[in-house]
């Protein structure tokens, strides 16, 4: 057996036609193959424009997709400059705070040295009181 009555016998098992009658003869040599003899076309072929059909749907598909990230995308990074705003304005605050407790530091030993100094006087003035 030849290729090409191997590929015509496999062609009738797939159910493409008949083993011995798999061509059909034209004029125009259109769809010719090169196992085909002169001038025969197989008669199982698709039209050409029904292969296009998936063509379409995956540049349709894949274009909805891409649509699809993209937005997701853009909405990404609006939320990360919100929070690059925020965190700009945050840090601003914490230079405020810690200036104004770094101008307590000094002023909190003065406190506590002055809360110091009334409680023993009021121990003092207790103990003079009471009389112990």
């Amino acid at each position: 057996m030849n290729t090409a009555q191997g590929s015509r016998f496999l062609n009738a098992l797939a159910g493409f036609g008949n083993p011995v009658n798999s061509y059909v003869k034209i004029d125009d040599g259109f769809f010719r193959e090169p196992s085909a003899p002169d001038g025969a076309v197989r008669s199982d072929h698709m039209p050409i424009g029904a292969t296009y059909t998936d063509w379409y749907i995956g540049f349709s598909l894949s274009f909805f997709v891409i649509v699809v990230v993209v937005i997701i995308v853009s909405i990404i990074l609006t939320l990360a400059a919100r929070i690059a705003d925020q965190a700009r304005t945050a840090a601003a605050g914490v230079d405020v705070v810690r200036a104004q407790t770094t101008s307590l530091d000094k002023g909190v030993e003065l406190v506590n040295d002055c809360a110091v100094r009334i409680l023993h006087m009021a121990r003092s003035l207790r103990k003079v009181a009471v009389g112990k």
